[in-house]
């Protein structure tokens, strides 16, 4: 993953938590420590941010600090499976569960498609 796609993820990731939250970028940035162009910038890859501030982050939008990591790889599978782990608690069971939609989802409209 080149540089640029790396922080661009990060920043959508920022801000997929943040509107999760339904709190605004001034909201995050006090709470990290950073004003609400700081946090707009990250949120479009724009700036670097120090790895305290990840974590910062992280707590802030009351996430794991991997939940804002991008996945090296471009399997879709595995960001949707990450992020919902890390967005939701969810036991095993549940994550088989989801699984199980998701999957049930990507059938249905690719049966729709051949048709």
């Amino acid at each position: 993953m080149i540089e640029s796609a790396l922080y661009l993820r990060l920043g959508q990731l920022v801000r997929q938590h943040r509107e999760r939250l339904g709190v605004n970028q001034a909201d995050i940035g006090e709470a990290v420590g950073l004003s609400r162009a700081s946090i707009a910038n990250i949120e479009t890859g724009r700036q670097r941010i120090p790895l305290h501030h990840l974590y910062r982050l992280a707590h802030a939008l009351k996430v794991d600090v991997n939940a804002l990591l991008p996945a090296l790889t471009d399997k879709a599978s595995t960001m949707v499976d990450r992020e919902i782990q890390s967005a939701f608690a969810l036991s095993e069971r549940e994550q088989d569960e989801v699984a199980r939609v998701v999957q049930s989802i990507g059938v249905c409209k690719t049966v729709r498609g051949k048709q």
